[in-house]
């Protein structure tokens, strides 16, 4: 049996994919109600409150304000997945820490991938700084975002207030 057959073997006998990638079974829960699934219109609201908090520091141009301004709006996004996470699956779905502790384990090696992508080209050395270290926040900040809209939209799939 090949490896594409092995996924959807462990997809059919009622694992997620990143369940059957990530060596997690399911964990069922009682299905999301009709109001729980409306609040992921809210979801770009949302997102675009986490980011319009840190405005002001954005324009600023000063390096430490935007810095504090996109750990802020991180912080955000990260409670926003946290609550689709609590709500739509099943408390072990990304492990025994949720989806919090899956994103804090994923935190360290993106950041330090992110920060060589901006950093470390040497095409820059030795002059590649502070703008490059906010860009690679930035690209984390992006990783997050483009999770939520993700998981939003697959929801919407199984949702009875978004079919058509």
């Amino acid at each position: 049996m090949g490896r594409s057959s092995l996924v959807v073997s462990a997809v059919f006998a009622g694992g997620s994919l990143l369940g059957a990638l990530c060596g997690m079974g399911p964990a069922f829960a009682e299905p999301p109600t009709a109001d729980e699934f409306r609040t992921l219109d809210t979801v770009p609201d949302r997102m675009a409150a986490c980011s319009d908090a840190g405005a002001d520091a954005y324009e600023s141009g000063d390096a430490e304000q935007i810095r504090k301004a996109m750990d802020g709006e991180i912080a955000c996004l990260t409670v926003i997945a946290a609550d689709l996470g609590k709500t739509f699956y099943g408390a072990e779905a990304f492990g025994a820490d949720g989806i919090e502790g899956a994103l804090k384990r994923l935190r360290d090696p993106l950041g330090r991938l992110y920060a060589t992508v901006q950093n470390d080209p040497v095409a820059c050395a030795p002059a590649c700084g502070t703008l490059y270290t906010i860009q690679s926040e930035d690209m984390y900040r992006r990783f997050l975002a483009t999770l939520i809209l993700d998981i939003s939209e697959r929801l919407k799939d199984d949702s009875p207030v978004h079919s058509e």
